[in-house]
């Protein structure tokens, strides 16, 4: 006997637990803070929440189909479903608690890659021939000289001073969680309006629990009780995902270079963007996220780059002991 499917509840759960990921709690908190952000202005995300509670519409247009049309398996199946979904810690208020543990666990990954980052540029900068100098010696440096900033004409020398001090510039991409409070207020008109759409169904469907479970078949409820009621968070496909040891950046220059090699067949960025959230996790996260991606998209990091450049290297090595 198959799985019975509700696309349409699915859907709407898929965009209400979406308000727990990172992709809804970064823009809406920089935009309390008051942080410029490059991508869709606030407004977009605004009209996230439309979406959202119109998707909460139609889940209860699904329910009442169902009620109306469907088998008593069928009915009980997504009632039992839907009174374990509304068990879960993100539905059953908001949970501040788990939004400030992403907002810790976004900030300590950033850092990470940050001390990466830097680790790598002080390696660079250690190894440069020019370290060897003194701090704040002053020598003596010849340059090219060009006519019209165009063509060389000549070399010149110059007195420079050298440091053997890397400074470390740029602006860290954190979320501060003091506007976490503000949040809570957009997760928490998500939340009701889910909740609004679903328990008046759950209440009508305990007072009559016993006819319905009465009239299906042994191997109706055998399914039901033998397989926990996940079916509508999300199909088996979308929980398989290929874990990757590797950050979001090193896997966008990966299909890049795949692409770029015509070994990927003409996919634009956003169809990469959409296969590569939904078949893979990186090393910081389990589920990555398009707008993530997008902007990695945007342009590949020298990191990365240099990344792979290692491990083809490696691979060298690996394919001709083979």
């Amino acid at each position: 006997m198959t799985n019975p499917e509700f696309s349409r509840i699915s859907e709407a759960i898929k965009w209400t637990l979406a308000y727990y990921t990172i992709d809804r709690i970064e823009p809406h908190i920089k935009h309390f803070a008051g942080t410029p952000m490059s991508g869709p202005n606030y407004s977009f995300w605004q009209d996230w929440i439309e979406t959202t509670i119109g998707l909460h519409r139609r889940m209860e247009n699904e329910i009442n189909q169902t009620i109306l049309h469907s088998n008593q398996f069928m009915n009980v199946y997504m009632f039992e479903a839907l009174k374990e979904l509304m068990k879960d810690e993100r539905l059953a208020s908001v949970n501040k608690q788990l939004l400030l543990k992403t907002i810790h666990d976004y900030n300590s990954n950033t850092y990470k890659k940050f001390e990466e980052e830097v680790h790598e540029k002080v390696r660079e900068f250690q190894n440069h021939p020019n370290f060897q100098h003194n701090h704040l010696e002053e020598i003596e440096e010849e340059y090219f000289t060009f006519s019209n900033g165009l063509f060389p004409t000549g070399r010149a020398k110059r007195k420079v001073i050298k440091y053997k001090f890397y400074t470390i510039e740029g602006i860290q991409n954190y979320i501060d969680p003091q506007y976490l409070d503000q949040y809570c207020e957009v997760v928490y008109t998500v939340v009701r309006s889910f909740k609004n759409a679903v328990e008046k169904y759950i209440d009508m469907y305990e007072a009559k629990r016993m006819v319905f479970w009465d009239n299906l078949h042994p191997q109706e409820k055998m399914l039901i009780e033998d397989r926990p009621q996940k079916m509508l968070m999300e199909s088996e496909k979308e929980r398989w995902k290929l874990r990757l040891n590797i950050s979001v950046p090193q896997i966008v220059c990966l299909f890049q270079a795949l692409r770029e090699r015509g070994l990927i067949n003409n996919e634009s960025n956003a169809d990469l963007c959409r296969f590569i959230a939904a078949n893979f996790s990186s090393k910081m996260a389990i589920d990555i996220g398009e707008r993530s991606l997008t902007n990695s998209f945007g342009g590949t990091e020298k990191p990365a780059k240099d990344f792979w450049l290692e491990e083809i290297k490696q691979l060298r090595i690996i394919f001709g002991n083979l």
